[in-house]
């Protein structure tokens, strides 16, 4: 039965959450709700994946017959194949921050033992998806700016590690974008180190998730257009191999969020 196993453990807990029981939990949410945390990315991000792939194969082999299937990111291509990078990257990102946003939702509730239905987590993600997509923008404007001005690099991790959650605060409760950053900033104080080392954590996951779903790129098929095909369906598994570990890793982060809000509540309490 979905979420029978380890039912005795919660997931909310009292005290400074733990930074690897975060981590375990993580995987832990993604197994006893199978259902509710797989279904926000494989609902969006695998129809998504399926027709990028499809799209740029034809593309490939019509349009752009001339041009190097295996390597369209070099931006040295023509105008109209830089167009249409632009064009993926823009949707892969639209509909992974829903896939995300959802997840969160679907986290949250299965934390709490109230499971949200696919629909209803997709609503909370699509409802909440202009100042979703209004923070992304800001956030990532603002450390693009302190990366490449290179002394701000130190000044960029440490604000991408206190307000890692304004994402959290904005789908679970929101407060609208100024009151998200400020809710991540206030449940961070003092948990600096353990959010940087869950993050951390969920990066070497997620790039051991990669590493994997990349040995599917060695298949070397004979031929243009099988290697445009051989592309197109190892584009759709990875995206496919990758959607537990990035669920799990929504997860962790979720319920190390839900924790230090309940520290801080507990804290206000006392």
């Amino acid at each position: 039965m979905s979420g029978s196993l380890n039912r005795g453990q919660p997931y909310i807990v009292s005290g400074r959450p733990g930074v690897t029981r975060s981590f375990a939990d993580g995987f832990r949410l993604v197994a006893d709700y199978p259902g509710q945390m797989l279904g926000p990315m494989f609902a969006i991000l695998v129809p998504v994946a399926v027709v990028i792939a499809i799209a740029t194969a034809v593309l490939y082999l019509t349009a752009f017959d001339d041009r190097d299937p295996s390597n369209p990111y070099t931006l040295s291509g023509e105008g109209s194949e830089l167009f249409l990078i632009l064009v993926v990257s823009g949707i892969q990102i639209f509909f992974s921050v829903i896939a995300g946003a959802a997840t969160i939702a679907a986290a949250a509730a299965c934390a709490r033992g109230a499971p949200l239905r696919l629909v209803e987590a997709l609503d909370v993600a699509f409802s909440g998806i202009g100042r979703i997509l209004l923070l992304l923008l800001g956030l990532n404007l603002a450390m693009a700016i302190l990366v490449f001005s290179i002394i701000g690099i130190p000044v960029a991790l440490y604000l991408a590690v206190r307000l890692v959650f304004a994402i959290h605060s904005l789908v679970l409760e929101s407060p609208g974008v100024p009151g998200a950053l400020s809710n991540s900033w206030d449940y961070t104080r003092g948990n600096f180190l353990p959010v940087a080392g869950l993050l951390l954590l969920a990066a070497l996951a997620l790039v051991v998730a990669i590493l994997f779903a990349s040995m599917l790129s060695l298949i070397e098929p004979a031929g243009r257009s099988a290697e445009i095909v051989t592309i197109a369906g190892v584009n759709i598994l990875q995206s496919i191999i990758i959607i537990p570990i990035e669920a799990a890793i929504v997860s962790m982060m979720t319920l190390f969020y839900l924790n230090l809000k309940a520290q801080e509540h507990d804290a206000a309490s006392a």
